[in-house]
Formats: structure tokens, sequence, C-alpha cells
């Protein structure tokens, strides 16, 4: 009966470990008591990321129709940005996913579309060298983590219906 119960018991921790893959990150030496601390070096995830990002920060956003102003694109055409929404506690793992969301097909948006913000949803916006202005739409009030492939910190504004910017909480500059 205990060999029995051992070899289940082992056979489901290789299983879970197994199916683990990217979710034990926060095991490692770089996992630290506040989700959102940003470390010195990204932590090894045992496997390579194609996509990257620089920049988030959390948005505030009620269901509603927002302006998004992007400054002058200095030495890019585009950027993409990755719109998450938020699990408290949860930060370090979607900064992880976000790793793997930058890699997908982004929906492309020029100057004078507008586009519906999606939990999970990457767009790439064009950039212009004077500054580019863009509508989109939330129906699912949530606060969102909004992930920018380039340093977002001085291209970046929201704002609302009333034209008062939604200040992003916690930006991160990320190497």
């Amino acid at each position: 009966m205990r060999r029995t119960i051992f070899i289940i018991a082992v056979s489901l921790l290789v299983i879970i470990l197994a199916l683990g893959g990217c979710a034990t990150e926060e095991a490692g030496p770089d996992a630290t008591s506040e989700d959102n601390q940003q470390t010195a070096e990204k932590p090894d995830y045992g496997h390579a990321h194609g996509g990257d990002y620089e920049w988030s920060a959390l948005y505030n956003l009620s269901a509603g129709t927002y302006t998004l102003e992007l400054g002058p694109g200095k030495d890019a055409s585009s950027i993409l940005l990755l719109f998450l929404t938020e699990i408290p506690g949860k930060r370090a793992q979607q900064d992880h996913l976000a790793l793997h969301l930058m890699e997908h097909e982004a929906d492309k948006v020029t100057e004078g579309e507008s586009f519906n913000v999606k939990d999970r949803g990457l767009y790439e916006l064009s950039l212009k060298s004077q500054g580019t202005a863009f509508s989109f739409e939330v129906t699912e009030a949530a606060r969102y983590i909004i992930y920018a492939e380039h340093d977002a910190s001085e291209l970046i504004k929201v704002l609302d219906e009333s034209n008062t910017e939604v200040k992003g909480e916690n930006p991160q500059k990320h190497n």
C-alpha cells in the first residue's frame, strides 16, 4: 500500500514538473518578496524568448473611449503595445507571459484608426516623426498592464473621454 502511494506521488510530481514549464521561474533566486519589484537582471527562465519589451505601466481603465497619444517616433516607424488585464499579486508571472505574447503577430493600427482593447491584445501602432494619436475603446473596465517594446516613459499619454490624462501606475523600465 505504501509503495503504491509512493509511486502515485512520484508520478504526480513528475507530471506537475513536466507541465509546469515556464511557471517555475518564481522559485529561482531572482524571486522577490514584492512581485512588482524590478530586478537588475532578467531571471533565467530556462528557455529563450523571441519578443521583448522595454517599458510597462499599470492603467486603471473604465469602459469608454480613450485617446492614446504617442510622442515623436525617433528611431522607429512603429511600436508594439501589449495590454494584459492585471492579476493582483502575479506581476512577475504576467511580465514573463508578456515576453511570450510579444512574439505573436500584432494587429496593425495606423493613425486615424481605432482599436478595441482586449486582454492579451497586441497592437502595432505606426509612429510619425511629429507624434501620433489613436482612439481606442475599452469594453471591459479593468486595470491593464501596458507593455511597450520601446521605452515609452516619455512617449505615451492616455486621455479619457473628458481629455483628462490617465496616469500610469508603477512605470518600469526593463532591460
